[in-house]
């Protein structure tokens, strides 16, 4: 049974937000899935537990409730047979895993795996080069702590916003020298674009606060 974030693996992380964001299942059907998913138990399994068993489980849901505690993001990550180092500087970046970077970030709800990968590299290696880039990602999802994840998160952010302060400053030099009046129009648009995602805070949040306060009987009510 998993009863802390740091233990939490990003992908059962992912399956418990589908479980809470779920609007047919009530409260206890919400705990029922939870278990399951920290227990690596079938829901059926779940409901074949006598009464003071799925409560003792319940309870131990109970760090759900709260936010999980800030990590620092490692020199890299052990992940079963691979060793991933995380891309500390986006200019070093290589072209394609750039436009992937850029690609992911406008949309990542539904594909932090994906990005998470784009920024975990095998050691030694550049990015969609000698290895399965579908094996890392299975890794990631299986392995990596959500805590890792939030901490990978956030420096991920702060890459983003300085990739688009540079490509700002760099369109609005690029303004001064342009006659021509249609391009002259579409990098004021690209401009107006990149200030509103520097104004706005484009990028992805992560929150791990899935759990409003339990319910008497020990289960969890969830959003």
């Amino acid at each position: 049974m998993i009863t802390s974030y740091d233990k939490l693996p990003i992908g059962k992380y992912l399956e418990a937000c589908e479980v809470s964001s779920d609007k047919t299942r009530d409260g206890i059907a919400r705990t029922v899935g939870y278990i399951s998913i920290l227990a690596d138990m079938s829901e059926d399994e779940v409901l074949q537990l006598s009464l003071d068993e799925f409560s003792k489980l319940a309870r131990q849901t109970a760090f759900l409730v709260e936010d999980a505690k800030p990590v620092t993001v490692a020199s890299s990550y052990k992940l079963g047979n691979w060793e991933l180092e995380p891309v500390h500087d986006y200019r070093k970046m290589t072209a394609g895993q750039y436009i992937d970077f850029q690609a992911l970030a406008k949309d990542p709800s539904g594909h932090l795996v994906d990005l998470l990968a784009v920024f975990l590299v095998p050691k030694g290696m550049k990015y969609g080069d000698g290895y399965d880039i579908e094996e890392v990602k299975t890794a990631i999802k299986d392995m990596l702590p959500v805590t890792a994840a939030m901490a990978l998160q956030a420096f991920f952010l702060t890459s983003l916003r300085d990739s688009i302060r540079d490509s700002l400053i760099s369109s609005e030099k690029a303004l001064k020298c342009v006659r021509n009046p249609e391009k002259r129009k579409m990098l004021r648009a690209q401009i107006a674009e990149l200030r509103r995602s520097l104004k706005n805070g484009d990028g992805f949040g992560l929150s791990t606060k899935l759990a409003k306060q339990p319910a008497s009987t020990g289960t969890q009510s969830l959003k």
